[in-house]
Formats: C-alpha cells, structure tokens, sequence
C-alpha cells in the first residue's frame, strides 16, 4: 500500500504483496486533496473529477500537462503547482464544464488513445490515431452537441460486443454478489408461488366445469403477479438506473447501445429464472394440465410478461423525474390492464366505449394463452350431455373456449399464434421505445 507523508510531501511505498511467481499483488489507489507535482508524479495514472463525479481526465501522469496545455490552453506560472490551478479550474461550475466536455472530445478523438471505458485490460495507446488536429478541433468545438442529440459520433478503444460483453458481466457480478437481494427475490417468487399453489391445491384436477373460474383465478394470479411484480420493481429503479447512465456515458465510458442491451438481456435472464421459481410451484400444487408441454408453455408465457413488464417499467419511468414521480405512474399504469383483461370483466359486458381496450391490454393475451394451455381438446368429467345440449355446462375444453371467444382465430392454435404474436409485438415496441427514452436521460445536458 501507499500513503502520503503530509509533512515531507512524498509517497511512502508500503511492500506491496507478490503473487507465486514474484510479481505485485496488491493495485494501489490513492485520494489526494491538490497534491503536489512531485507527488504526483509518483503514480502513474492520474483521474481528476468535476462536480457530479464528472470525468475531467483520466490517464498517464505524464499526459495530464499536455492535455490542458493544448485542448484548454492552460500553462501555469513555472513556479507554481500546475495542480492548483488544474483544481481551481474544477471548482469553478463554469470552467468545469469546459474542461469536461473537452476532455470527453479529446478522449472520443484518441488523442492519448487512454482507454477510459475500464473495459479493456490492454492499453489503447499502441493503436495509430486516425484523427487529425482538426478532427480533434472539431470534436472539440461540437461537444455540446455532442451531450445533446449525439450528433458527433463517439469512438471508443473497445469494441460494441466487447463493451456488451463486459457491461453483461457486471450486471451479473452486481447480482451474485449481493447474495441477500438474490436470495430474497428467488425466496419471495417461490414463496408466492407455494402460496398461490396450497390455496388453489388440487382445483384443476379433475378437470369439471365447477371449478373453471376457480381454476382461471390461479392462472390469472400468475399472469398479474409476473407482469406487476417486474413492472414495479423496475420502474421504482429507473430512477437511480438514470442517474447512473447519465453520468457514466457522459463520462465516455461506454457506448450507449451497449449497455442498453446489457441491461436488457440481464433482465431477461433474470425474469426468466423469477418466474419458474414461481410459475413451476402453481402449476404443479394446482393440478393444471399434465405433460411438460403444457408446463413449458405456461412457464414461458409468465416469462414473456415479465420481460413486457420490465420493459414498460423502464418507459413508464422514463418519464418520471424521481422516485415520488415513478411511485405515483405504479396505479395508472396498472390499473387499466387489470380492468379490462377480461378476468374480473368479460369481454362481452364491457360498455362498447372501451370494449377496444381488450384488445390492447396484454394481461387478456397472457390470459387467453394459458386458458388454451389448459383447455384446448380437453374433456370435462362432470358435464351430462344432456345438460350440454342446453348450454347448462361444457362437454369439451373447446366448447369453453368457444364460449368465451378464444375460437375465433383458427382454433386454439391459431389462437396461441395470435397471442405469442401481439406479446412479441409488444415485447419489441416497449424495448424500442425504452431504448430511445433512456437514451434521451443519457444524452441530456449535464446540470
């Protein structure tokens, strides 16, 4: 380790731990307040932070003099600490600016060819520069768009899949290592799922036409329970999800594109995993249809809206400003999926001003698929058929169907198809329009 001797001004070198074959084991890090020159000279990698933990350099000790002599024209007195008037320019909100959006321009430009996005263990400084001067005087003088509409493309020493790689790794590291969240999200997914499964237990076996709406509200449980559960969690943790992108990609650590779909393809896995912890337990206590077909679908189908509903988590909280703001978007963006999936309301008894809403509501589609799954060429034991001639109660699973119009599309197949359609559909619209409402938070100018 190190530390830094206040009265002689030097680095005290502390031995540092060595691996089996000799080298340094231990990677020292230091917090200095305005060091001097010649301590500074010490390290080799220096990081200098504007208000906001903005980046106003990173890189060799050795470049930092360079940078501010030629991209903010600054050459302290010979006799004065070149960190003194480095800091005092940080501390000034209006100088800070400046000195970070030129260093954002100078690294995106390569100049130092520093790789500043931490996500390469390989310097960069080896590669050619394909910029010239006057490239890097261009990206210079247009950095405000740059925070803006992102006019200036950025270039940066990793690759995008390198990035993504990377990026998808600590989603996951952040994730396993807080073991106590990890452990309370599976344990409160299988705990509501043993729930649900003991107080339906049994209900689905055999199949009678007496426990149709019992059976329908343990599967209406699941669909609500998988896509509300998801959409509020995320939506609560947009707002510190904001902070950190807006100041991590203005920092230049990464590209936008990639740790987007970082964040979404580690969500995905996540809900995936959620809902067998939760979906397996109901299905199986309850006595839902046998055969790991049926299962897999219905796990699938849970999986599926909780994906639609951490995406539409991130759009809804997108436009909230804060966590109070998120919190009040949780019952009206809710509600109206309840209302109208056509559980609590059949189609049918709508008023005809909203009948439309059924068909957009994403609840009746995850609805309407495991009613299929369960019922689709199945037969009733308690149904005389003489009472079915009537109408009085259902000789067949398909008969239900029919009756509550989930045979109007080719059959149950076509039924499905119509279903897994419109949720994919809507899956891919609320992942776009989450990708560009998240990128205008990250784009937005620095305060």
């Amino acid at each position: 380790g190190s530390e830094v001797n206040s009265f002689g001004g030097s680095v005290v070198e502390r031995g540092g731990g060595t691996d089996r074959r000799g080298r340094t084991s231990r990677l020292v890090l230091c917090t200095i307040h305005q060091p001097s020159w010649r301590v500074l000279l010490k390290f080799k990698v220096v990081t200098l932070l504007a208000t906001g933990g903005r980046v106003a350099f990173h890189g060799p000790v050795t470049a930092l003099r360079q940078h501010f002599e030629s991209a903010l024209q600054v050459m302290p007195p010979a006799h004065e600490n070149p960190m003194d008037v480095y800091m005092m320019l940080l501390k000034d909100s209006r100088s800070a600016d400046d000195v970070v959006k030129k260093w954002s321009a100078a690294v995106h430009a390569e100049r130092f060819g520093v790789d500043v996005t931490y996500l390469d263990g390989d310097s960069a400084s080896s590669r050619p520069s394909h910029h010239t001067n006057s490239d890097t005087n261009a990206l210079a003088s247009g950095s405000d768009s740059m925070w803006g509409a992102g006019a200036v493309r950025r270039t940066y020493p990793s690759s995008w899949f390198r990035q993504l790689q990377v990026l998808t790794n600590r989603n996951f590291r952040e994730l396993i290592k807080d073991r106590p969240r990890l452990v309370s999200t599976i344990f409160i997914k299988v705990f509501l799922g043993l729930l649900v499964g003991s107080v339906w237990y049994g209900t689905g076996k055999p199949l009678t036409n007496d426990h149709i709406f019992t059976v329908e509200g343990a599967m209406f449980c699941c669909v609500f329970m998988s896509t509300v559960d998801t959409l509020m969690a995320t939506l609560l943790a947009v707002p510190g999800i904001k902070g950190i992108v807006h100041r991590e990609w203005q920092n230049g650590l990464y590209d936008f594109g990639a740790w987007y779909f970082a964040l979404v393809f580690s969500s995905f896995i996540q809900q995936w995993i959620a809902s067998c912890a939760m979906g397996v337990p109901v299905y199986l206590l309850t006595g839902l249809r046998a055969g790991w077909e049926h299962l897999g679908l219905f796990v699938m189908t849970l999986g599926v809206l909780a994906c639609i509903g951490a995406t539409l988590g991130l759009v809804a909280g997108g436009f909230s400003k804060d966590y109070q703001a998120a919190r009040q978007a949780v019952i009206p963006t809710i509600m109206p999926q309840l209302i109208f999936a056509g559980y609590l309301i059949p189609k049918d008894q709508l008023p005809l001003w909203c009948r439309w809403c059924y068909d957009v509501t994403l609840f009746q589609y995850g609805l309407s698929i495991v009613r299929v799954n369960q019922y689709a060429g199945a037969k009733f034991t308690d149904c005389d058929p003489n009472y079915a001639e009537y109408g009085l109660c259902f000789m067949t699973g398909d008969d239900y169907l029919d009756s509550v119009g989930l045979m109007d599309h080719g059959g149950p197949h076509g039924e499905l198809q119509l279903s897994f359609c419109v949720l994919a559909g809507l899956l891919g619209a609320f992942t776009v329009a989450a990708f560009f409402i998240m990128r205008m938070v990250a784009t937005a100018p620095a305060n």
